[in-house]
C-alpha cells in the first residue's frame, strides 16, 4: 500500500514538473502547441524551417478558429479592450503572453527567448471595416458604441462569434510575423463592461 502511494507521488510530481516546463497558459479553446510554434517560427534564421513551423500551426489553428465558432467570457477569461493593432480591438485577461523562456542565442551570442504570440480579436462595423468581412457579420452599432465608451484596459462580459475573412492566413485569422502577433476576426453578440471593483477584485 505505502510503495503504491510513494509512486503515485512521484507519477503527480513528474507531471507538476512537465506542466511547469512547458510555460504556456492553458486557456480552453486555445491551441497553446500551435502559438509556441508560431513564437518559434519568428526566431528560426532559417526561413524554410519558419514556413514549415507556420504551416503546421495554420493547420491546428483553421480548425480552432473557425468562422461560426461562439467564445463566451467565463471564470477563465473575460475580454478586455486593447490599442494593440488599433481600434476595434479585444483581447482576453488571461491570455498575456508571458515572459519568454531561453531560446538558443543569436548569431552574436546573445540569449534569445521564446515569447508566445499576441492574441486580438478583431470586430467590424458598417463605419469601419475590412474589405473581405461580410455586411452581415458587422457589430451592431449599440454593441461597438458599449466597447467605444470605455477606456482602453477595461474589461467585459460578453460573448464572441468568429467570422470568415476572406484575405487572412486561414479562414477566419491573420497572423503577422513581424510583431508575431495572431488577429482573429469576430461579430460581437454581447458586451457588458464589468464595474471597476469587479475589476480590480480580478487576478
Amino acid at each position: 500500500m505505502t510503495k503504491g502511494i510513494s509512486v503515485l507521488l512521484v507519477l503527480m510530481m513528474v507531471s507538476l514538473a512537465s506542466a511547469g516546463e512547458e510555460k504556456i497558459p492553458v486557456v480552453p479553446g486555445l491551441p497553446a502547441e500551435a502559438f509556441r510554434l508560431l513564437a518559434k517560427s519568428s526566431l528560426d534564421p532559417c526561413t524554410i524551417c519558419a514556413e514549415e513551423m507556420r504551416e503546421k500551426a495554420f493547420q491546428v489553428l483553421d480548425g480552432e478558429f473557425k468562422p461560426g465558432k461562439v467564445l463566451r467570457s467565463n471564470n477563465d477569461f473575460q475580454f478586455m479592450r486593447t490599442d494593440t493593432g488599433g481600434e476595434n480591438r479585444l483581447a482576453l485577461t488571461s491570455y498575456p503572453p508571458p515572459p519568454g523562456e531561453r531560446h538558443g542565442k543569436d548569431p552574436s551570442g546573445e540569449q534569445r527567448y521564446l515569447t508566445l504570440p499576441l492574441l486580438t480579436f478583431r470586430f467590424h462595423t458598417a463605419e469601419k471595416h475590412l474589405v473581405g468581412i461580410s455586411v452581415n457579420d458587422y457589430t451592431e452599432e449599440r454593441l461597438a458604441g458599449e466597447y467605444r465608451s470605455a477606456p482602453v484596459g477595461a474589461i467585459f462580459e460578453g460573448t464572441l462569434k468568429i467570422v470568415e475573412y476572406g484575405y487572412g492566413d486561414g479562414p477566419a485569422y491573420v497572423y503577422y510575423p513581424g510583431r508575431n502577433h495572431v488577429e482573429v476576426h469576430c461579430m460581437i453578440l454581447d458586451l457588458k463592461r464589468i464595474n471597476e471593483e469587479q475589476e480590480q477584485s480580478l487576478p
